[in-house]
């Protein structure tokens, strides 16, 4: 018996080297990575499997398939016996006969019992070889997508510490990988964007991966959102719709001067009236109307009294996602858009909850009462792992005012402004106080 141990960069060069060395029978006895390097342990201690046909003629799979199929297939690759049908007696040899169970009908006296068969039991035979290649090919499939599986986990544990925050070098503990863990980002969003920060430093990491989140989170075309000519503001009750809903309508009377803009009610039966939306339209000297469901698509086009609308929508969500689809089909994304408030502080999974109830409309996002409630790195990932576009920035403390139309830079800023605030917060939580 051998034992060897080889280091190489990868895991395909450490098993072409021990199969160099051992031959492709070597059995793999363990393997570890260390400073970037895979280290195997590797023995030939063990019998050489019989190779099919069709495996010798694969020419195509690789040396890590090989080494698999020749192991852990032996046993796979032999043909199940079905007590049900007649047995054929396993291969003799010179010594004692094997305690295999036996046919009570005549056998061939062929080298092997993979050899022909008499004709009582031809059938069966031809059965059983052609199971076997089809087991066979069975497993070469499996076995390669084994081998993409477990480059995969590879390369995620690369970028894994199994090591309790406690624990941890004090030089590890500054990285920017382990401090965007500690301040809530989730491990998804960290790892799709880990090309972000790969190499740098820790402030240039951390600010390279808030800015490059930021763009990803930036609605990527904001110059349209202004150019709508109806505005359903939707989302949760209570996540400040009425007061999105003034401020958006003010800045839109700001940008279009001159242009009627007006503030309106959509419900689901005329008796629900919104008193404080319509006090927002009497201090922001605004027109005020009140809409239901059952007003049909085609009546948007006969309102011409003002030019834009802001529409506060208190319907359920299966009525305001299936009146706000019918608008769609007749109005068109250029003529309307739907924008879905989430207050800050909302927790990742009502975040994703509210995204998954209304994504049949694909609303922007506006995040609401910020100068009440900060919204984390986890709901930030929340957001990211949803594709949602964040549109706008409100607080509630004013109507005029406190709006900011988001970009990639703006919700960037945001993020830094957050995340010594979050790692502060987090520390202080890991310390029990």
């Amino acid at each position: 018996m051998a034992t060897i141990t080889v280091q190489a960069s990868d895991t395909s060069a450490a098993m072409e080297e021990i199969a160099l060395k051992l031959g492709e029978d070597a059995m793999i006895l363990s393997t570890t990575k260390k400073n970037g390097k895979v280290i195997m342990q590797a023995s030939n201690d063990a019998p050489a499997p019989k190779k099919s046909a069709e495996a010798k003629s694969h020419s195509a799979i690789s040396d890590f398939d090989r080494l698999f199929a020749d192991k852990l297939g032996q046993e796979l690759a032999k043909p199940k016996i079905d007590l049900s049908m007649p047995k054929s007696k396993p291969e003799r040899d010179a010594g004692p006969a094997s305690s295999g169970p036996v046919s009570s009908g005549p056998i061939s006296s062929g080298p092997t019992s993979s050899g022909p068969i008499s004709s009582g039991h031809a059938s069966y035979g031809q059965a059983s070889s052609s199971k076997t290649d089809i087991m066979q090919t069975h497993l070469v499939s499996a076995l390669g997508l084994l081998a993409e599986k477990l480059e995969d986990i590879e390369n995620r544990l690369s970028a894994m510490t199994l090591t309790p925050y406690e624990g941890i070098n004090p030089e590890l503990g500054d990285s920017t990988l382990m401090q965007l863990r500690r301040s809530g980002f989730s491990e998804k969003i960290i790892t799709s964007l880990h090309a972000s920060f790969a190499g740098l430093g820790y402030e240039a990491g951390v600010s390279s991966f808030l800015s490059h989140l930021g763009q990803q989170l930036a609605i990527k075309n904001a110059d349209s959102l202004m150019k709508k000519r109806i505005y359903f503001i939707v989302g949760p009750s209570g996540s400040g719709r009425s007061t999105l809903a003034a401020k958006l309508a003010t800045n839109l009377k700001d940008e279009h001067s001159g242009r009627v803009v007006a503030l309106a009610h959509l419900a689901s039966s005329s008796a629900e009236t919104d008193n404080k939306l319509k006090s927002y339209a009497r201090l922001l000297n605004l027109p005020f109307c009140h809409l239901t469901h059952d007003l049909p698509a085609n009546q948007f086009d006969k309102m011409t009294d003002f030019d834009i609308m802001v529409v506060d929508v208190t319907l359920s969500v299966e009525q305001s996602l299936n009146y706000l689809g019918q608008l769609y089909d007749h109005l068109g994304s250029a003529d309307m858009q739907a924008i879905m408030s989430l207050q800050g502080g909302s927790s990742a999974s009502l975040i994703t909850q509210s995204l998954a109830a209304y994504k049949q409309i694909n609303p922007l996002i506006a995040l609401t009462k910020l100068d009440e409630c900060e919204t984390t790195p986890a709901e930030f990932s929340a957001l990211a792992e949803q594709q949602a576009s964040i549109a706008l920035l409100s607080g509630t403390r004013s109507v005029v005012g406190a709006l900011a139309f988001a970009s990639g830079n703006i919700i960037s800023q945001y993020l830094t402004e957050n995340f010594s605030s979050a790692l502060r917060l987090n520390s202080e939580h890991e310390k029990g106080v």
